[in-house]
């Protein structure tokens, strides 16, 4: 018995042995499913991967273009996969034949298309030409070599990009489906729209590749720089008067006795009449002259002298031949009535009372009144009456009682009153208002220069912006030309894009061009033109506040 023991314990322990084996078999096999569950038989296994892909079982049987799906799905982010996104957007995707579909969404899933969708502003020309931000190439035509990534990442959309001229002809062969079922089982006019969407985001792609800056028209626009009024800063004095709508000037010539006296071989009236003449004909046109004397004709007595003041020129424009005719008349003889020829100026200022009128009053005259007078306060009368004159006195070589009555009276009125001892100081003294009285002419005219200036200024940059929009619709049409023929060239894409644009006045860009010269030049033209207009009548505006302004 002891000799079987042996045998019997190494029996005990094989046994012990494929006990703990099977045990360790069991457990191993325990989490997998029967064969019939897991994985059915060879039908069951294909209707599973077609109809249930759920899980990370889908996950690993996808191709690499469902991979491209989910990826543009996460971009989609809240809306969903990219299916649902693209049937969203485009639900006539689900009345297309399946293969077709397929081709289809492959187009709208390129990156050029989705997830953001190239649009064209729908809208009318003006307003797509600067909704459009300029493209990569603003400025520049790009040669080959710059656009071939653009072309190497454009789709093939063709034959899609078309509707299909039939369903049952040759051109049918070009599509996936062979245009079978259509009609039938599948929607005609889904075809049909699935082509204007496609000719719409590949033209819309390519023009924003090849777009340009257009200058737009308001940076044309420079406001005015109005003209100042000027002034005679070097004649404090005759700068205090207004410019009015009118100017009157007369001058008072004393004809007495004491004119008679020489100066360089010449009388003093004859020195003072010419240069009488010459203020008057250096005077503005616009510019009414008379000419009033006293003591020019011999009278029988001294009262008869001293009641006599003689208008021989009445206001008017210079006449030359008048003018120096009655200059004609004068010859020293008598005495100086000057308070009473200064009322009888009052007279002749009668139809010029008012604010519309600048009114001067010139004497020269080589002394005091002699006829028992007071010109100060026949000259102040006058200042006081609605004709407000400017007196512009000048003793010419006058004695001492003379210049203090003639400076006095200058003084009470508020006026000029000046020394002269010759010729050239009367005309020095005539020739300050001549200044002034060309100061309002003059500032016309050289605001006048000034905004023609600026208005041919404004039309050679309309002109400029004009060759910046010729420049810039050359380039434009030049990069779609270049594009559009590479693309069909490599069977990308058919015709209907180039219509397509052609439609929207984008290619090519005769249109733009055409829309330049018709709208906005005229317009700009129009606008220069009215603006020129506008600151002609504030010029005039101008000057007519001036002469409404204060009193002198």
């Amino acid at each position: 018995m002891r000799k079987k023991r042996p045998l019997s314990i190494a029996l005990v322990g094989v046994i012990l042995a494929v006990l703990f084996s099977g045990c360790s078999m069991l457990k191993l096999q325990e989490p997998k499913a029967p064969p019939s569950v897991s994985q059915g038989t060879a039908s069951n296994e294909k209707k599973e991967a077609k109809d249930n892909r759920t899980g990370e079982e889908a996950a690993g049987n996808r191709t690499v273009e469902g991979d491209q799906r989910e990826a543009a799905g996460k971009e989609a982010g809240s809306e969903g996969t990219l299916e649902n996104d693209l049937e969203a957007r485009y639900p006539w995707l689900n009345e297309l034949h399946p293969v077709d579909r397929e081709e289809i969404e492959r187009i709208l899933r390129d990156p050029l298309f989705y997830p953001v969708e190239p649009k064209l502003p729908d809208a009318n020309l003006p307003e797509v030409l600067w909704a459009i931000p300029p493209g990569p190439f603003d400025g520049r035509v790009p040669d080959e070599g710059e656009l071939q990534p653009f072309l190497a990442r454009f789709p093939i959309m063709k034959p899609y990009d078309s509707k299909p001229l039939c369903f049952d002809c040759m051109g049918a062969l070009d599509y996936k489906s062979k245009l079978d079922d259509y009609g039938t089982l599948y929607s005609e006019n889904a075809l049909n729209r699935a082509a204007e969407t496609l000719k719409r985001l590949g033209a819309s792609a390519i023009v924003a590749e090849a777009w340009q800056t257009f200058p737009r028209p308001e940076t044309l626009y420079v406001d005015f720089v109005k003209p100042a009024m000027p002034a005679l800063q070097d004649d404090p004095e005759y700068g205090k008067i207004p410019y009015r709508a009118q100017v009157n000037i007369e001058v008072i010539l004393d004809a007495s006795g004491s004119m008679k006296e020489t100066i360089g071989g010449k009388t003093k009236l004859a020195l003072a009449k010419e240069a009488v003449e010459t203020l008057v004909r250096s005077l503005p046109k616009e510019a009414n002259v008379a000419l009033r004397a006293f003591g020019h004709r011999p009278q029988p007595t001294k009262e008869a002298s001293c009641r006599f003041s003689e208008l021989l020129y009445p206001f008017g424009s210079y006449a030359a031949d008048r003018f120096a005719a009655a200059l004609g008349e004068i010859e020293a003889a008598g005495w100086t009535p000057l308070a009473y020829s200064i009322e009888r100026a009052g007279e002749d200022f009668r139809p010029y009372q008012g604010e519309g009128y600048t009114n001067i009053v010139v004497i020269v005259s080589d002394g005091a009144e002699t006829c028992g007078g007071d010109p100060l306060k026949a000259a102040e009368a006058l200042k006081g009456s609605a004709i407000q004159p400017f007196f512009h006195i000048i003793g010419f070589d006058v004695d001492a009682e003379g210049k203090k009555q003639l400076s006095a009276l200058a003084e009470r009125v508020g006026g000029i009153y000046r020394d002269a001892r010759n010729l050239a100081e009367i005309q020095a003294e005539f020739d300050r208002l001549t200044r002034w009285s060309e100061g309002w002419e003059a500032w016309r005219k050289e605001a006048m220069r000034d905004l023609g200036k600026q208005r041919m200024k404004m039309i050679e940059r309309l002109d400029e912006m004009e060759k910046e929009w010729h420049s810039a619709s050359d380039r434009l049409e030049i990069i779609d030309f270049k594009i559009l023929n590479a693309l069909r060239h490599e069977e990308k894409i058919s015709l209907s894009i180039e219509s397509y644009l052609r439609e929207k006045e984008l290619y090519p860009t005769d249109g733009i061009m055409d829309y330049w010269r018709t709208h906005y030049r005229p317009l700009l033209q129009r606008q220069i033109d009215q603006n020129f207009m506008t600151l002609e009548e504030e010029i005039e505006r101008l000057t007519r506040e001036q002469a409404t302004k204060q009193r002198p």
